[in-house]
């Protein structure tokens, strides 16, 4: 398979899905190397760089982020253009652990965030439960704004590493089609 080609369907991908497609703010230039057309062709080296910062909770939820910024590079360039490299900086904010916070507060909190550190991206990892009236939420997210939060505790204990790089990986898709 060609890389940065559409992958087939993956088990809760919508009927006609291809995959994720590595998009960023087309009025930021991504390389000022003169050859870089040349060389992405060749499949050489990497166009540009996509941050995706994730803020998480200090504490538990912070352990596990370290876990998953130190997976997500690798995961992410097996679904993208070779053109794309990514970077997964992470940073722990009180903001996340704030009940008193909606899910959309947090979001736009997340995305202040966002962008003073200058990321492409931002997901917010929380371990507060999130909740649409009586039901839980496991995440949120604005495309508009290249923001998600996860509650980690509506994932549940088993598998949660797994689970989480999952529904990361899920929100990403979504982040990067609008």
């Amino acid at each position: 398979e060609r890389p940065g080609a559409p992958r087939g369907p993956v088990p809760g991908d919508a009927p006609g899905a291809t995959g994720r497609v590595a998009r960023v703010d087309s009025a930021q230039r991504m390389s000022d190397d003169p050859d870089a057309h040349a060389a992405i062709e060749a499949d050489q080296r990497p166009l540009g760089t996509i941050r995706l910062g994730l803020i998480a909770t200090p504490g538990v939820a912070h352990d596990l982020a370290r876990d998953l910024a130190s997976k997500l590079p690798e995961a992410l360039r097996g679904d993208t253009s070779s053109a794309v490299a990514w970077e997964v900086p992470l940073v722990a904010d009180a903001f996340a652990a704030d009940a008193r916070l909606s899910g959309v507060d947090m979001i736009d909190r997340a995305r202040e965030r966002m962008q003073r550190e200058g990321w492409h991206l931002a997901i917010c990892v929380t371990d507060l439960p999130l909740r649409n009236g009586r039901r839980p939420v496991i995440a949120d997210a604005s495309a508009m704004h290249g923001v998600a939060l996860l509650s980690l505790p509506a994932l549940g204990a088993a598998r949660l590493r797994q689970r989480a790089l999952e529904t990361i990986l899920a929100l990403l898709d979504g982040l990067m089609a609008e």
